[in-house]
């Protein structure tokens, strides 16, 4: 297993919350699900936010590339996600199950961006690593996991409980969530590795990267213009 540290950091956080939350995470299930033929073959998950806040959000997927460096380093989930793909090279596979279909879109994807529109703010943006994990705050410490049926859909997850928790997370209450991780693979046994199981969490994140683990079984994002929103 290899490691590699990476950084395209467009604002570098200016504190590091808690390790733990004072008081359990506010996490919103999937529960609303339908179909985008522009992005996946099969049904993506979007997750149950208020109408109020699905007004002023909406997400694209970009093929920029990281900086050319030697070093390598959320508002509410809508109830309907328009995703715009302008890589028409990006393809999905299915992985077909007796209650769901997961699209996959690595590895593809694999260093291309996924970005959430914020109101009038500048849009929150992941960038999307393939068979990769990176280093917690602390480990195991997740302020999200549920079920989703894509990675676009758990980055979704993780931007819906920063927005929800916005205030614990700016006075330093709450922990930030700023990665993710996304099972993706079917053969990966034991139960944190069910396909499908989406995870939010802290990541090492600072001007002097992230470090990158391999890790074959998980797609995963990392925030790379965090701030407090």
């Amino acid at each position: 297993m290899s490691n590699h540290v990476y950084s395209d950091l467009e604002v570098v956080p200016g504190k590091t919350p808690p390790l733990v939350p004072v008081n359990d995470p506010n996490i919103m299930p999937s529960s609303s699900y339908e179909a985008d033929k522009h992005y996946v073959q099969g049904v993506q998950g979007v997750p149950d936010v208020p109408e109020a806040a699905s007004n002023r959000l909406r997400t694209t997927n970009s093929t920029s590339s990281p900086p050319s460096s030697n070093s390598s380093s959320t508002s509410p989930t809508p109830t309907s996600s328009t995703l715009t793909d302008t890589n028409p090279t990006v393809s999905t596979t299915t992985v077909i199950f007796p209650s769901a279909t997961l699209a996959r879109d690595c590895p593809s994807s694999n260093q291309t961006t996924y970005s959430i529109a914020y109101g009038e703010d500048e849009p929150i943006t992941f960038r999307k690593f393939c068979s990769a994990g990176f280093r917690h705050v602390l480990n195991f410490n997740h302020v999200v996991e549920e079920q989703t049926l894509s990675l676009n859909d758990c980055i979704n997850a993780c931007v819906s409980y920063d927005d929800k928790n916005k205030e614990a997370i700016a006075a330093g209450d709450s922990q930030i969530c700023n990665a993710v991780c996304w099972r993706n693979n079917e053969q990966q046994g034991g139960p944190d590795h069910i396909p499908g199981s989406c995870f939010g969490y802290a990541a090492l994140n600072s001007s002097t990267g992230v470090i990158v683990v391999e890790k074959e079984y998980c797609d995963s994002a990392l925030w790379i213009n965090q701030r407090d929103l």
